[in-house]
């Protein structure tokens, strides 16, 4: 995840790591994966 994006250029963004919100998404895969795994599986 990125801080900020262009909307005109998404390739153009202000940070390549932004570790607050890369560790909430990870948090979020984690309690899917706890709470709902069939969310996670491959069709």
């Amino acid at each position: 995840m990125h801080e900020a994006f262009d909307e005109n250029d998404p390739a153009h963004f202000t940070r390549a790591w932004f570790a607050w919100a890369n560790s909430l998404f990870g948090e979020l895969i984690i309690d899917v994966a706890a709470r709902r795994p069939e969310l996670l599986q491959r069709a």
